[in-house]
């Protein structure tokens, strides 16, 4: 398999904690896909894309609740589930599998020549339902806007914050006042995620998966049986499970998802230099 980066060592690492999550997930009937970047390369590629340097899963918002309880009795020891809810420095809303083996980071470090800032994990991503009439559609825009920017204002430092994520900053700081009325002194993380949560996934007709941008809202919303009960697909050596319409899928994601971007596109993202502070887990109890 084509490996202009020598990325490898991270790949055959990434394989590993995703057949750790699939083993838990099959073992207990959690429904769960390989998505974005990962679907991306198993059907163009048939493995990772060349310069891809992460691993992301989608897992309906129930099976994902269930996953979160079964990762610390289930997983590995040196396997750990990071969200928000068990790591105060975490801010975002999906969760990641770390491995938490330090010799193990340093290892395919030494062999991709990269600094793995944020360890060595694999993303699990929650699907939650949308509304399915352009109105509902609306106020969940409008609430999740206004929600978005005070997490900026709460959970971040401006000086730390490029360009846009300054703007959104500065937004949050002029809502505040209006999201304390509302809703009192809760982490916007946990309000956002209550919002997502509003709209069950098993009685919605579209879905989606969230972030804390408003990235979600540029795209098509998808139809559930888009994702189905999962099908398997060649990857590496291996099989991954995809949703059921991957190429429907894929299309709404990428568009003409079969053509390759521009050269100056064709490189790993996860360029960072300093440790975040649960690169080795979860930092609370």
């Amino acid at each position: 398999m084509e490996d202009p980066f020598h990325l490898t060592p991270l790949w055959d690492a990434l394989l590993t904690i995703y057949n750790e999550i699939a083993k838990v997930c099959d073992k207990h009937g959690l429904r769960y896909y390989a998505a974005d970047g990962t679907a991306l390369g198993a059907a163009r590629h048939g493995g990772f894309i060349p310069w891809d340097d992460d691993f992301d899963i989608f897992m309906p918002r129930p099976d994902y609740e269930e996953f979160k309880k079964l990762a610390i009795g289930e997983l590995p020891e040196h396997l750990k589930f990071v969200c928000h809810g068990n790591t105060s420095e975490f801010k975002l809303l999906f969760g990641k599998v770390q491995d938490c083996r330090r010799s193990t980071i340093e290892a395919v470090e030494r062999e991709t020549g990269r600094c793995l800032s944020n360890g060595l994990f694999v993303d699990v991503f929650p699907l939650d339902g949308i509304p399915s009439t352009a109105f509902g559609r609306f106020c969940l825009r409008m609430k999740s806007m206004t929600l978005v920017q005070y997490n900026a204002f709460v959970n971040f430092k401006l000086k730390e914050l490029p360009v846009t994520g300054k703007v959104r900053w500065w937004i949050g700081c002029m809502v505040a006042p209006l999201c304390v009325f509302l809703y009192g002194r809760k982490n916007p993380l946990v309000c956002l995620e209550d919002t997502y949560k509003s709209n069950p996934y098993d009685q919605s007709r579209l879905v989606s998966s969230y972030d804390c941008t408003l990235s979600v809202f540029r795209k098509r919303p998808l139809s559930r049986d888009v994702f189905g009960d999962g099908i398997s697909h060649a990857f590496c050596n291996q099989t991954i499970k995809v949703p059921e319409q991957c190429e429907r899928f894929l299309e709404n994601e990428y568009g003409d998802w079969r053509q390759l971007p521009s050269e100056e596109l064709r490189h790993p993202t996860h360029e960072y230099t300093e440790r975040v502070p649960w690169w080795l887990g979860p930092t609370k109890k």
